[in-house]
């Protein structure tokens, strides 16, 4: 599909080829009745024939495209043409923590310095922060990545963190279309239940994000192995984890058994529960992490030059808002930085767990509706019987309460 260089697919014009995968290939074109470029994610044409690769390709063009999240990226458009499936999304000129990762390797190698590889506190607090705060709004809307490794995290030229790639996304309150005992996903990140082949959820993405800390501590992954199937026997037969490595911080260890617990339930529960532990752990608060000045980026973590030094390094630097609402209340997607109400939050879960109606009244300001959407309602999404709907009111409330596709009577609602 190389030879796409250089024609017109759809409304774009394919300017180069950017990478290559197992599912498709990635170009960047543009987009004339727009004036921007854009990344075009191509299926292999010899996979249009294959039903379930073709619905797997949609189910993620459909999924993410309902993302709104600085930290993930933005699908534009799906569409095929002369039996080519193609994804539109939005295109990023930066490189990968992949790519980062690897140089610091290399930098080691002719330095003979093995802690060359490894990232400052601060520089893992805001990669963390910024990947905990996207994984924690994908897995609000009930949508886990199931293939969360270095190559999938992008960052911008600010250095943004952009989690990208979803092709193995899955919808928790979807059937699963990946029949029990068939692995997917990346063997060295792979949670022990996905290397299983058993069914997964939210709390397999938070084992991979705390792979990829383990691996920009010390430069590795938790198993290593020649083959990827021994690294698949590794995960699955709970071989031991090195917590003593040298360049693993004492105050750190317990995090990553936590995280990095075989039994799911065992672990973080939130990816934000993770990086806010993380944070404690270090001695780093998110307002540490915030520069209030007028950017519109989240968390950034530039490459710069130094002066002294040939190769890239990567700079610490914040160019944010501030996460926190002010006068507003918290979303959905600030889950991530909701704190102090953890308590009053599971609270909630119980009460409305057991009974029908759960009026949360207070004075204006108080953060009714905070409480509810940032705390109440992600930890609601997470349980699959639950179907989350907001109303406002109406000179005739009464038919909202009897939408046409309302439910079974064992379905759940909140408000």
């Amino acid at each position: 599909m190389s030879k796409l260089v250089g024609t017109t697919l759809g409304q774009y014009q394919i300017l180069e080829r950017l990478g290559k995968g197992g599912m498709a290939e990635v170009y960047k074109a543009y987009q004339p009745s727009l004036n921007r470029h854009v990344a075009i994610k191509v299926m292999h044409s010899y996979l249009a024939n294959e039903g379930d690769f073709v619905q797997r390709f949609e189910r993620e063009a459909t999924a993410v495209a309902r993302l709104r999240h600085p930290n993930i990226i933005r699908v534009y458009d799906f569409a095929h043409h002369d039996q080519l499936y193609y994804m539109v999304m939005e295109h990023i000129e930066g490189y990968t923590l992949k790519d980062d990762v690897e140089q610091r390797r290399e930098r080691a190698k002719d330095s003979g310095d093995e802690t060359a590889t490894s990232y400052t506190l601060p520089e893992l607090a805001y990669i963390l922060t910024a990947l905990a705060s996207g994984l924690d709004y994908a897995h609000a809307q009930a949508i886990v990545h199931r293939d969360l490794k270095p190559a999938n995290i992008l960052f911008t030229r600010e250095g943004q963190a952009v989690i990208t790639d979803f092709g193995l996304v899955r919808q928790l309150d979807a059937p699963s279309q990946t029949a029990t005992g068939i692995v997917t996903g990346t063997p060295a990140y792979m949670s022990p239940e996905q290397a299983q082949g058993e069914s997964v959820n939210h709390l397999s993405d938070i084992y991979s994000l705390g792979v990829i800390l383990y691996e920009l501590l010390t430069g590795r992954t938790p198993y290593q192995s020649d083959t990827a199937y021994s690294i698949l026997v590794k995960q699955a037969s709970a071989a031991p984890i090195d917590f003593a490595h040298p360049q693993i911080p004492p105050q750190l260890v317990p995090i990553l058994q936590k995280v990095l617990a075989q039994d799911p339930d065992a672990r973080y529960q939130r990816a934000g529960e993770f990086a806010q532990a993380f944070r404690q752990a270090v001695g780093i608060t998110v307002d540490d992490l915030v520069n209030t000045g007028g950017h519109n980026d989240m968390f950034a973590v530039t490459a710069a030059r130094a002066n002294t030094d040939s190769h890239p390094t990567t700079v610490p630097t914040i160019k944010a808002n501030c996460p926190y609402r002010g006068l507003f209340a918290f979303r959905e997607e600030d889950a991530g930085f909701f704190f102090g109400r953890e308590t009053f939050t599971q609270r909630l879960v119980s009460l409305v767990d057991n009974q029908p109606l759960l009026p949360v009244i207070g004075p204006s300001g108080s953060g009714k509706s905070s409480v509810i959407f940032a705390g109440l309602v992600p930890r609601l999404r997470r349980q699959t019987d639950w179907l989350v709907a907001s109303f406002r009111p109406a000179h005739n409330p009464s038919p909202l309460w009897r939408p046409p596709s309302c439910p079974s009577s064992s379905r759940k609602w909140a408000k």
